[in-house]
């Protein structure tokens, strides 16, 4: 991260050494990215803290080392700029920049851009956070997740840029895909609707080495959409597996061949690499590859972003793909997704946090989601697993997710039940689908007693399809009669999730106020239509102090930037 820091009362003495840009305006959404010049992937800003947010560019240019310029105002007519600097953009960081603009005013806009080789980038906003404590009427952030290039337009990107109320945005994961052409890895490759509308995987083929996810990367940032929403918000990020390779763990993937794709370490080390060279995260230079990390939020809130892919175990088994899992190691209490490091500063964290809420950045799902038995017919039938060897007893649904590493949740249950740790929130992505649900204090006594510890919203994806869509373009028989088993089993055996969707893209907003929060669902019409409108779909609530969640009385009201 090649950066260079200076105080405000030099920069403002220095402000007149720079070309000056008259009629700064953030890029629309919507609008076509620019295909020329040395800034076509445009501006981003994350990590924002009280008093410093990290800026990001990257040059388009052959040349080996460049200079650049970067203004941060307290205007968009940067008539009054509070900092100035300098960095270089190199190739060994794919000429990516990275800066820590500091000494910023918490809680305050800030416009920004950058000079290099001739030209002047987009402007970018990013918003720093109200000082830790600080008394907050409320808070608003944005939740995507789950963005595959080839099912079609970002325009959950595009709305969420349009909204003047948004504070920050969490990106949960799967910015990116790491598949070739159509959706999946040989043998099983389903169409997309791709081709049809000219958005296909450069390169073409699966990301394994450091120079195709970096193309990757530059094909996703050239989307407009994309951009947009880079320049609207100030963005914190977590990878899920995507960004490497389908079901990610410690040392592999199911979807890494090591006889054809080579050793699993140099792929995950070069992913990760290419992650963090194209996103406005803020490295540690300690080591790089810990990315999870906390940002107090004011008086309202305290976030932790969880590393779920990097320190866990293998999943256990399972029957199909992840349905129906027969593995004990579900239950075994040495396996983990966390680490014992992560899950101790997690814990720790969230007991001596003074905020009204906790909130959990996490990438996969965390609440109980088990299978009838009587589902597993209908699955033998329609989709051809090997069910039989199933035990009578419900088992977990899907195993990459927190239902695969059992007994370490049951470990973060206990915590904040005895703590007690409260009102914690857990912010999710990686189904591709909408849930609403109570964490159950335990699952054999939620139907007697509904005790529940914690509140999960699960956002839906920008663009990925949820498992109905999935089951019909593999051509599965019967795929309404398996979707309809699906929503039967969860009412009835999962009776702690209050709320599901399966075949919406959007994204979600979640308001925190010091008496309550609230979870809107945003849908877009139609993820093909680059145009497409976006409308509230669904809103809950979930009072302080309750761990239960209801639905609101209506959407989130208009408001102003706070």
């Amino acid at each position: 991260m090649g950066m260079e820091l200076t105080r405000r009362g030099f920069l403002r003495a220095a402000a007149g050494g720079t070309a000056t840009v008259l009629a700064a305006r953030l890029p629309s959404a919507g609008a076509q990215a620019a295909d020329d010049g040395p800034f076509r992937h445009g501006v981003a800003s994350g990590d924002p803290g009280a008093d410093r947010v990290v800026l990001w560019t990257r040059l388009t240019t052959t040349d080996a080392s460049v200079e650049v310029v970067w203004d941060v105002a307290r205007d968009q007519a940067f008539s009054d700029i509070v900092a100035r600097g300098g960095a270089r953009a190199e190739p060994g960081n794919d000429h990516t920049v990275h800066v820590d603009a500091g000494d910023l005013e918490a809680g305050t806009d800030h416009w920004y851009r950058f000079h290099a080789l001739g030209a002047t980038s987009p402007v970018g906003r990013a918003r720093t956070l109200p000082a830790p404590g600080a008394a907050l009427d409320s808070l608003r952030l944005g939740l995507v997740t789950c963005a595959e290039y080839e099912f079609g337009y970002f325009g959950a990107y595009r709305h969420l840029a349009e909204r003047d109320d948004v504070d920050l945005v969490l990106h949960l994961g799967d910015y990116i895909y790491e598949f070739g052409v159509g959706y999946g890895s040989p043998p099983t490759v389903l169409p997309t609707p791709g081709p049809s509308i000219g958005r296909t995987h450069e390169p073409p083929v699966e990301c394994t080495t450091l120079a195709d996810y970096r193309m990757r990367y530059a094909q996703y940032r050239a989307d407009a959409d994309t951009q947009a929403l880079h320049a609207a918000h100030p963005l914190i990020v977590m990878y899920d597996d995507h960004e490497v390779a389908n079901d990610t763990w410690r040392d592999g993937a199911q979807n890494h061949q090591p006889e054809s794709e080579g050793a699993f370490a140099e792929r995950a080390r070069a992913a990760r690499q290419a992650w963090r060279e194209w996103m406005p995260i803020r490295v540690s230079g300690a080591d790089p590859e810990q990315v999870h990390r906390s940002f107090r939020l004011g008086d309202l809130a305290e976030l932790w972003m969880l590393d779920e892919r990097r320190y866990r175990d293998v999943q256990p088994a399972n029957a199909f793909f992840s349905y129906g899992s027969v593995d004990p190691a579900i239950d075994d209490p040495a396996r983990t997704m966390l680490g014992v490091e992560q899950r101790t500063w997690l814990l720790d964290g969230m007991a001596a946090s003074p905020a009204a809420w906790r909130l959990m950045g996490n990438p996969v799902p965390f609440f109980p989601l088990v299978l009838a038995p009587a589902l597993l017919d209908v699955l033998g039938s329609a989709l051809g697993s090997e069910v039989s060897a199933l035990p009578p007893l419900p088992p977990p649904l899907t195993v990459d997710d927190w239902n695969g590493y059992a007994a370490e949740r049951r470990t973060i249950v206990d915590a904040v039940a005895a703590g007690p740790i409260p009102d914690v929130l857990v912010l999710t992505g990686d189904y591709h689908e909408t849930f609403v649900s109570e964490i159950p204090r335990s699952l054999a006594q939620y139907p007697l007693d509904a005790a529940s510890v914690a509140v999960e919203f699960v956002t839906p994806s920008v663009t990925s399809p949820g498992l109905p869509e999935t089951l019909e373009r593999a051509g599965i028989a019967a795929p309404d009669l398996v979707d309809a088993a699906f929503e039967a089993n969860l009412t009835v055996n999962n009776p702690w999730i209050r709320h599901h969707e399966g075949r919406s893209n959007g994204f979600g907003v979640l308001e925190l106020t010091a008496e309550r929060a609230q979870f809107d669902v945003l849908f877009i019409a139609d993820r093909l239509d680059p145009a497409t409108p976006a409308s509230v779909a669904t809103s809950w609530e979930v009072l302080r102090g309750s761990s239960k969640v209801a639905p609101a009385a209506g959407p989130l009201a208009a408001r102003g930037r706070g």
